[in-house]
């Protein structure tokens, strides 16, 4: 298997001090236990690692983590849900604010590591999706199979728009700026890729009778940076354009996530051999 080429702009910066993309993932690989995950990483430096908790035999049990919070020094810090297992947990961007989602289905937010939790809504199901500009949340709420996805305005503090009659929905992604949001339901009868507009219509963005599109799977939620988004399957991970959507590349690797001052994204390798930089700029389109 060839080597990716570190494809990232020489101005990525997660903190005043580590402007050498490399030196980053270094960082970021040197504060990690081998049985963690990257589970969240901001601009400052500060950083989220996570241990994936057993499910037990024939469980249909959500994934659940327990989340580490990392200073930008490298230091552990504490914070409110230190050792307690969470269904998700996602840095706000842009603040000190952190989304988590309870083992209870309780999205609820922090305003720093050590404030009290308030609450955002109830029977929620992750990944949770957080736009780029750290104002819009997106998330699927309800019973499987009955779900639907919600859009939340953090600054407003209350849900501004979402699906109806579109389960079962699941893996949201927002938009840089929150204003498109992206879902994959199986109202159909096979998983496609929709869009909510701005009229909070849905609208089916492929057609799996005529140009299969791969859809995500994962854990985490897809990213999204212009006109691309990624996101995981069981294939690894995929980059697909949104206009027109279609596959451009497939790369080894998990759990990808975004770093809101590049354009570029960090994949995890699933034997641990630590993270990489990919580009989100990918021009071969795959057949």
């Amino acid at each position: 298997m060839s080597r990716l080429p570190l494809l990232l702009l020489a101005a990525l910066s997660l903190s005043a001090c580590e402007r050498d993309p490399d030196a980053v993932l270094r960082s970021l690989d040197s504060a990690r236990v081998p049985t963690e995950v990257l589970q969240d990483l901001r601009d400052d430096g500060a950083r989220m690692f996570a241990t994936v908790q057993p499910v037990p035999p024939n469980s249909d049990a959500p994934r659940a983590v327990i989340a580490r919070w990392v200073d930008r020094d490298g230091a552990k810090a504490s914070w409110s849900f230190d050792g307690i297992p969470v269904l998700d947990v996602r840095f706000v961007p842009g603040s000190e604010a952190a989304l988590v989602l309870t083992r209870t289905r309780e999205l609820v937010l922090l305003p720093s590591r050590s404030a009290m939790p308030s609450h955002i809504d109830s029977e929620v199901l992750g990944p949770v999706s957080v736009s780029r500009n750290g104002r819009y949340v997106a998330y699927g709420r309800g019973e499987i199979p009955d779900v639907e996805i919600v859009r939340y305005d953090l600054a407003r503090g209350q849900a501004v728009g979402g699906t109806q009659d579109m389960a079962p929905a699941w893996s949201p992604v927002l938009s840089e700026d929150g204003s498109r949001l992206l879902f994959v339901s199986g109202k159909t009868g096979a998983p496609e890729l929709w869009e909510l507009d701005n009229d909070h219509a849905a609208v089916q963005r492929t057609d799996r009778s005529r140009d299969p599109v791969p859809f995500p799977t994962g854990p985490s939620a897809p990213i999204w940076d212009r006109n691309t988004i990624a996101f995981e399957d069981n294939e690894g991970v995929r980059i697909v354009s949104v206009d027109p959507p279609r596959l451009l590349r497939t790369v080894p690797g998990t759990l990808p996530l975004l770093s809101t001052r590049s354009r570029a994204f960090v994949v995890q390798d699933p034997a641990g051999l630590g993270p990489r930089w990919v580009s989100f700029e990918a021009t071969e389109v795959v057949r």
